[in-house]
């Protein structure tokens, strides 16, 4: 089997919207060569309903199932979900080639359609684990972002396998480090993961820095609900005088933004180090060439790309050695890993597991 003119299913766990993850980036590229693809992300009300189209012309369709299915006998599930996803065929208009799940709380059943539509079950992140060993027996392939993630798969699916996040390569060009020093962290400003009295601390400690936030902190196809202690940090964040809120940016507006920036950070707390193992955004901050300073990634613990530190100290030093131009010059590196990992050069990595289907 060929990723080329097929009718392909793609089960997200988020909307279509302004922030584009790894199953938007999929979708697209498997648009580019020629798939017919449909979006199928999350329903306000029960049944699939078209939700019209991206602005690349990709049609979206609303799907949400009926409740307690995890509870239920597979037989008795299994028919169900083969009747929901006659409903998707019907907004769609025609039946699936593949489906490519990034889903296991929805239509876990892979197999409900029969044996003739095949299945990929691709986990991006450790927390999507709600029906995962019922979606990873009943795919035909499974693929996963890091190495904890790749172990609990192959305890169902014998054919799972590491793959890293894709990449759109938009290298910035090289800018020297003025005065002033720009670092900016790119995503979810109130992702949970990120360690927030660090955040905090490193803003207080460098005035003569500003401190760029490129990503949503209001409800959007990312971010759902914001409780009380978003609300604080975010206070905290906007009370500093050397932070700038940029919002969500526009995918085409961010080679803008990051043009203008010296450097990124990332700064995930130790205790996520599992499920922050492989954040989408590390592709897209590598692919600008720019420094990266970061507490320690698992996946990327072993590639000479980022500029990892151990502490807080050691976090500091790194800012210190990038105001005074003596960090590492990796831009040829970060360069040549993005070129390596773009998304058409993923598909083909995909192919090869499934030529033989």
């Amino acid at each position: 089997m060929e990723l080329k003119n097929q009718h392909i299913f793609l089960l997200s766990t988020e909307f279509w919207g302004s922030h584009y993850l790894s199953k938007h980036h999929y979708a697209l590229a498997l648009k580019a060569l020629g798939n017919e693809v449909y979006f199928i992300q999350p329903g306000k009300k029960k049944g699939a309903f078209c939700a019209g189209e991206s602005p690349e012309g990709i049609p979206l369709i609303d799907f949400k199932p009926s409740s307690g299915q995890r509870h239920l006998p597979k037989s008795i599930a299994l028919n169900i979900q083969k009747r929901e996803w006659q409903k998707i065929i019907t907004v769609a208009g025609h039946l699936p080639d593949m489906i490519w799940s990034f889903d296991n709380s929805r239509l876990f059943h892979l197999d409900a359609l029969g044996g003739d539509v095949k299945s990929i079950h691709h986990v991006v992140d450790l927390n999507q684990d709600f029906e995962l060993g019922f979606a990873a027996s009943s795919a035909n392939l499974c693929l996963g972002t890091t190495r904890f993630i790749v172990d609990k798969l192959k305890r169902h699916q014998d054919e799972s396998h590491f793959l890293h996040h894709g990449c759109v390569a938009k290298p910035c060009e090289p800018k020297s480090i003025q005065e002033r020093l720009q670092l900016a962290y790119l995503g979810n400003v109130l992702l949970r993961f990120v360690d927030r009295p660090f955040v905090l601390s490193m803003i207080e400690r460098y005035p003569e820095i500003d401190f760029h936030f490129i990503g949503g902190y209001t409800q959007n196809n990312l971010i759902h609900t914001i409780a009380s202690e978003d609300r604080e940090y975010l206070e905290r964040l906007q009370a500093l005088p050397n932070t700038i809120l940029h919002g969500a940016v526009p995918q085409d507006q961010l080679q803008v933004a990051f043009e203008k920036m010296d450097a990124f950070f990332i700064v995930y707390a130790k205790e996520h180090y599992a499920q922050a193992a492989n954040p989408h955004k590390v592709m897209e901050l590598i692919s600008s060439g720019k420094p990266i300073l970061s507490f320690t990634i698992d996946t990327f613990k072993t590639e000479k790309l980022l500029h990892f530190a151990d502490d807080a100290a050691h976090f500091f030093e790194l800012i210190d050695q990038l105001k005074n131009g003596q960090l590492t010059d990796r831009r040829s590196e970060q360069l040549a890993f993005a070129e390596r990992h773009s998304y058409p050069k993923q598909i083909q990595k995909i192919t090869s597991w499934i030529s033989h289907w």
